[in-house]
């Protein structure tokens, strides 16, 4: 097929060609609509010679465009000029997995241990999510990974072998994949299932860690040949450094049988777990860069204790911005774990197992148990700056504030150069409003840098305190806010609340594309929390994604479990079916919000919507209204929509 650059397929101008293969070419385009760059992979016109090939393309690029995750490429349109089928995808901006590897094995290095478990969890999920929707690539390879800027991985091409035809054999008699990945039933000319796609993720787990395909040959036959009939190589040759853990998860992933292998994502993914732990214990080092969290009752608790404080309930039932008190405890628990020890915590206490049992109270929620075990350590040790520390969480959670600051400033008093005591009473003056002179909060969150110039807390807690609150003029600064809140991540790219709030931070400066990134990166760090999806529904509505925004709702809302700000959560998504011309969905979301919140707002303005014979407030009302939640754009769509209105 000749070179299409240049040329325009449907409202797709090609700009160039990014790379060709024995199936399709791929361009990069524009697409002038949305002034947004594209992939468009255009199909050989030879494939399409089957009689039933269109319809089976139209089918199975429907499937894929409905899949929505970080780590898979998203696909946004599917259609043909004359002979050339072309299918339109997010463009990654970056190179491929292979073309990582090739440069690592080419310098005679491998990749770190670490960050070959991160990049193996991220596509363990993304597969595991799309399996649980029927659909399965069939051609898992490094070449089609792509990583962006930000090192995340996106797999690319699901669907493309089963569109064209997944049980087809070649002119060599291998079926259609790549050899080096396929599993013996692939090679054996059968079309594979899901346990297929993970045979081919153990082939690059092997490969990523050794540096070497394990079946290499001269042909595609000989390697499928020792794919179907010789023993699976042992990686501790090749890396003797390892554990045997990760022989014995390649040894499952690569069973010949399929009924021998993992039988699913998931049960590989925790496979995984066990052995980033193992590595741990062998290296000292955590393996894995995607944190896993339990959830604790503290952060479980977090919406509900938040709420339950005079004067911080917002419209939508969700707490004004605090910083999570699980983030918080976790920085104490590691801090009387050792792992994290400052100068002035090195002499041994004999309060360190009161101090280390209210930490665990702590994590878990009990904050009365907690108080109470941080008070005993301070009756041994009066002058203990941890156990002040402690018990001011504590105290906070059980809304004595007060005595939380008192706490602090002693703390600050016994260890004045301590960064935390100062990042510390900045965030409880700016929180509850026990200061109202900016000054002294922007000087303790300067003092706190100042005695820890690399700390990504430091930077992330000044971040969050000026974009939540007016302490650079009048109002709240996102845009000032955005450079702490870059250089926290670019410290501690594995801190998802600061991920979290330089996504918030880009959506209220009006910046909503920049946001998706780090929005992406929060739900990855901590696919469990509520409101990091629910950002994310907002970045993805910003940017007339309606679809991906209402994937994310649904996500929020099963993570939810307090029932206003469920409610508020189904009255956005009942907005959003509302734009598509989901008529039933919408008003299915609104009777359960109204249910779950009768006098929740968001739900009584949507229905208004939907009803236009429904008695409306006045154009003050509505006016006012949308001062409300002014960094929400869902919000401020349904409140503009309503003045609109007739």
């Amino acid at each position: 097929m000749a070179d299409l650059a240049g040329r325009t397929l449907g409202k797709y101008q090609l700009q160039a060609r990014l790379g060709r293969g024995g199936m399709a070419e791929v361009y990069r385009a524009h697409q002038p609509g949305l002034e947004r760059l594209v992939a468009l992979k255009v199909l050989h016109p030879h494939i399409a010679d089957d009689p039933d090939f269109i319809a089976r393309f139209r089918r199975e690029a429907q499937a894929v465009a409905q899949l929505r995750h970080p780590h898979i490429v998203q696909v946004f349109d599917f259609d043909a000029e004359g002979d050339l089928h072309y299918m339109v995808m997010e463009y990654v901006e970056g190179p491929t997995l292979k073309e990582v590897l090739d440069e690592h094995f080419t310098r005679g290095e491998s990749l770190p241990v670490p960050e070959v478990l991160r990049l193996f969890r991220a596509l363990l999920e993304a597969v595991g999510y799309a399996h649980e929707r029927g659909l399965i690539h069939r051609d898992i390879k490094p070449a089609n990974v792509m990583l962006d800027p930000a090192g995340r991985p996106v797999l690319t091409d699901f669907g493309i072998v089963k569109m064209i035809g997944g049980a087809q054999l070649t002119a060599t008699g291998v079926g259609l994949g790549t050899p080096a990945y396929m599993s013996p039933e692939q090679g054996l000319g059968g079309s594979g299932d899901a346990r297929s796609d993970l045979y081919a993720l153990g082939v690059m787990f092997y490969e990523m860690l050794a540096g070497t395909a394990p079946y290499e040959g001269d042909s595609s036959l000989a390697i499928m040949y020792q794919h179907v009939n010789a023993p699976i190589p042992s990686l501790h040759q090749a890396r003797p450094d390892l554990p045997d853990s990760f022989d014995r998860l390649i040894a499952t992933a690569l069973a010949k049988s399929p009924d021998a292998r993992f039988q699913s994502a998931y049960e590989m993914l925790a496979a995984l777990d066990a052995l980033s732990d193992a590595s741990e214990k062998t290296t000292g080092v955590r393996a894995s860069l995607f944190p896993r969290r339990k959830k604790s009752a503290a952060r479980a608790g977090v919406a509900a204790s938040a709420t339950a404080r005079p004067g911080e309930t917002r419209l939508f039932g969700l707490p004004r911005p605090i910083l999570l008190a699980a983030g918080s405890a976790l920085l104490l628990i590691l801090l009387l774990a050792g792992r994290f020890v400052p100068g002035w915590l090195n002499a041994p206490s004999p309060a360190a197992q009161l101090i280390a049992d209210g930490g665990a109270q702590l994590a878990t929620g009990n904050y009365q148990l907690a108080a109470d075990a941080f008070t005993s350590a301070l009756k041994v040790e009066p002058n203990n700056v941890m156990a002040l520390l402690g018990r001011a969480q504590a105290q906070e959670q059980l809304g004595q504030v007060s005595d939380a600051l008192a706490d602090v400033e002693q703390a600050i008093t016994l260890a004045p150069e301590n960064p935390l005591g100062y990042e510390e009473r900045a965030r409880l003056n700016v929180q509850y409003g026990l200061s109202d002179d900016p000054a002294v909060v922007l000087a303790d969150l300067d003092q706190a840098l100042q005695l820890a110039p690399d700390s990504a807390r430091a930077y992330f807690r000044r971040g969050w305190a000026i974009l939540n609150f007016p302490l650079i003029g009048d109002a709240p600064n996102p845009q000032a806010a955005l450079d702490d809140l870059q250089k926290a991540v670019a410290l501690d790219p594995k801190h998802a609340e600061a991920q979290f709030t330089l996504a918030r931070a880009f959506l209220t400066a009006n910046r909503p594309a920049e946001a998706l990134v780090p929005a992406n990166r929060a739900v990855e760090l901590d696919p469990q929390l509520s409101a990091y999806r629910r950002l994310r529904a907002h970045i993805q509505a910003a940017l007339g994604d309606f679809h991906a925004a209402i994937d994310d709702l649904t996500a929020a809302i099963d993570r939810e479990p307090a029932p206003k700000p469920q409610a508020a959560l189904h009255a956005e998504r009942a907005y959003l079916h509302h734009r598509l011309g989901e008529a039933a969905s919408a008003q299915a979301d609104i009777d359960e919000a109204l249910s779950l919140d009768a006098a929740s707002k968001p739900a009584q303005y949507v229905l208004l919507l939907l009803d236009p014979a429904l008695p409306r407030p006045s154009h003050d009302e509505i006016a006012q209204a949308a001062d409300d939640a002014p960094d929400d754009p869902i919000w401020q769509a349904i409140v503009a929509e309503l003045a609109e209105a007739p």
